[in-house]
């Protein structure tokens, strides 16, 4: 159940950071990594705020200031692996620009969801 609702949180923010995406970088010529990079962060703000108000029990694990600091470092992982499914789809490979993007946001989709679920968000074992 949890892992449908995030899906559904997830999809939500990705859809808005992917619109972004295609008229910043496919629309309007900006480079793919600096638009990628620039819309995964405003997709994981949306994620987290839209995801402690529907799928995880924030502060389960952690105070507010370290969970916070946890997302990042977490988001900080996914957009690596995001941008580097970037690069080798487009530079690498010549892979299509919007079917990479939607390739490289499931890669991070499931980055983050597990890494959110099994640590940020699990309950502490006391």
């Amino acid at each position: 159940m949890q892992l449908r609702h995030y899906a559904l949180v997830g999809f939500g923010a990705g859809r808005f950071a992917f619109l972004l995406f295609a008229l910043f970088a496919s629309y309007l010529g900006y480079h793919y990594l600096v638009v990628g990079a620039c819309t995964f962060s405003i997709a994981t703000a949306l994620n987290y705020r839209w995801g402690v108000r529907h799928v995880f029990d924030s502060g389960a694990r952690f105070q507010p200031r370290a969970e916070i600091a946890w997302i990042y470092l977490v988001s900080a992982i996914g957009l690596g692996v995001n941008q580097l499914a970037l690069l080798a789809g487009i530079d690498w490979f010549g892979q299509n620009l919007l079917l990479t993007k939607l390739d490289a946001s499931l890669i991070s989709f499931s980055w983050n969801y597990a890494a959110r679920a099994y640590f940020v968000f699990r309950p502490s074992q006391t």
